[in-house]
């Protein structure tokens, strides 16, 4: 996690990463804020798309058994954050789509 870095739970940033492609893509986080590293879940999708190639590059890196080398630039965060839950005692949450935002408020690792 970039040490400037901030957000609440529920909010996204961008995320560059030039040795797989020079092009912004959106990702919700999904660490709290509290941790000192930030998690995305990225599904993989077909041959061509960028999570395909970011994936074969960090295979790559991975077999080489060298140390991991990989520039990943941050822009953000945006978006609403979903509410601070220590405000109150009881809580009905109600997920759809991309559940990452709400496992950020969620999760404590």
């Amino acid at each position: 996690k970039p040490s400037m870095l901030t957000f609440e739970a529920g909010q996204y940033v961008y995320l560059k990463i030039p040795k797989v492609h020079n092009r912004w893509h959106p990702f919700s986080i999904a660490s709290s804020p509290d941790n000192d590293v930030m998690s995305f879940y990225i599904k993989v999708y077909g041959e061509k798309s960028w999570s395909n190639n970011l994936y074969d590059v960090l295979q790559a890196e991975i077999e080489s058994r060298a140390e991991l080398d990989m520039k990943i630039e941050v822009l953000g965060p945006y978006g609403t954050a979903l509410g601070d839950k220590r405000d109150y005692t009881h809580a009905t949450v109600v997920g759809t789509g991309t559940v990452s935002p709400i496992l950020s408020n969620t999760i404590e690792v």
